[in-house]
C-alpha cells in the first residue's frame, strides 16, 4: 500500500510532523495508516475538511455525514462504502451517530448502529490531523451540525 502516492504523503507527512513536533503524534498512528486504503485516507481527508471549519469542539463532534453523499462522490457501490465506514469504525477513527439532545439513557445519547450516517470520533480528527501537512482541499460537506 505505501506504494501509493497519497499513502507515502501520509507517511511523509506523519513524519515530518513527529519531528517538527507541529503535530502531536499518538504512537497508533502509525499501525493504523498501515491499515487504510488510499480511498479510505481520501475520504477522511473531506471529512477533516469539512469539521475543521467548525470551531466550536461540541458542534464538530456531532456533525454527521451521510454514506449515499459517500457514494455519490466517490463513485463506489454500496457495499464498498458499507466496508470503507466499518474499517473506518474498527479503527475508531469514525463512529455510528450518537442522538444529540435526543433520546438518552440518563446523561448518555443513544447510538444507532447503522452506516447510513455517521461521525468523525475525536481520536479520527487528530489522527488525520497528525497525517497532514498542507491543511487545504475540498470540502464534503456534513447533513448535520
Amino acid at each position: 500500500m505505501e506504494e501509493e502516492k497519497i499513502i507515502q504523503e501520509k507517511w511523509s507527512n506523519l513524519l515530518a510532523n513527529a519531528i517538527t513536533g507541529q503535530n502531536e503524534i499518538n504512537p497508533n498512528y502509525t499501525e493504523i495508516l498501515k491499515e487504510l486504503s488510499s480511498l479510505e485516507v481520501t475520504i477522511l481527508d473531506k471529512l477533516f475538511d469539512a469539521t475543521s471549519q467548525e470551531t466550536d469542539y461540541k458542534k464538530r463532534k456531532s456533525m454527521q455525514f451521510s454514506k449515499e453523499k459517500i457514494i455519490e462522490i466517490f463513485k463506489i457501490s454500496d457495499e464498498k462504502s458499507d466496508l470503507v465506514i466499518e474499517n473506518l469504525y474498527r479503527l475508531n477513527l469514525c463512529q455510528p451517530p450518537a442522538s444529540h439532545g435526543g433520546v438518552a439513557i440518563g446523561k448518555y445519547p443513544i447510538m444507532i448502529r447503522t452506516n447510513d450516517f455517521f461521525e468523525f470520533t475525536t481520536f479520527g480528527y487528530y489522527f488525520v490531523k497528525a497525517c497532514k501537512w498542507d491543511q487545504s482541499g475540498v470540502f464534503l460537506f456534513p447533513i448535520h451540525s
